[in-house]
């Protein structure tokens, strides 16, 4: 079969990726960001040992989770047009970013075998109306970025997900109705928190902005 380590396909005009390329190689990373790629099958990378896939602002409105392949780690999908997710992501998967994409909600089951491995999941800038009940089903998640949605409300059920995961960072500014979240003890010590830091990094811009402006004066 076909030895390659790394393979580059990004910033051209690629429409779609060809299965039968795929069969037998060993690419590891493989890289197609940038192109006007607007489909992908069940068997994509089937047959694969791909760990990184980088597949960011293309046009993407559907991913079939038996896409990216069994043994898959990083999943770069952000700057697509998604709004619909199939199935369920590989077991292997640990980092997720579908971020800036038109996701309003995602399968209960979508993280089912995934659940394990999954550390890190960007989902922030879509049109997600409610924290997914499928992110309850991760056990290992450190990083979880909603932030630039139109979330309104928050399941009780996340309740002692927040109590099992107590090193998790969690963005969430921009949504809607922030103020009427119901909050449990940890996640409003999280957000008063990330607040705080938030106003002090604008007050160290503001002030860094005003000793520019004296010194060019």
């Amino acid at each position: 079969g076909q030895r390659l380590a790394l393979l580059e396909l990004g910033v051209n005009q690629l429409t779609w990726l060809d299965p039968a390329a795929f069969v037998n190689a060993t690419v590891q990373v493989l890289d197609a960001h940038k192109n006007q790629i607007r489909h992908l099958t069940a068997e994509n990378f089937c047959n694969m040992s791909m760990q990184q896939l980088f597949l960011y602002s293309n046009q993407l409105t559907l991913v079939p989770g038996a896409a990216l392949g069994p043994t898959l780690q990083e999943a770069q999908l952000s700057a697509n047009a998604i709004t619909q997710i199939v199935g369920s992501f590989p077991a292997s998967l640990q980092t997720l970013a579908l971020n800036h994409n038109q996701l309003q909600s995602l399968s209960a089951t979508v993280f089912d075998l995934a659940a394990a491995s999954l550390t890190s999941l960007h989902l922030q800038n879509n049109l997600l109306t409610a924290l997914p009940l499928a992110v309850l089903n991760t056990t290992a998640l450190t990083l979880l970025m909603v932030h630039n949605n139109s979330i309104s409300a928050v399941d009780p059920a996340f309740s002692p997900f927040w109590t099992s995961n107590p090193n998790l960072v969690f963005t969430m500014e921009d949504n809607p109705s922030v103020c009427e979240y119901v909050f449990s003890d940890f996640l409003a010590e999280r957000f008063v928190l990330y607040v705080e830091e938030k106003d002090k990094r604008h007050k160290r811009k503001k002030k860094n902005s005003n000793n520019y402006e004296k010194n060019e004066k």
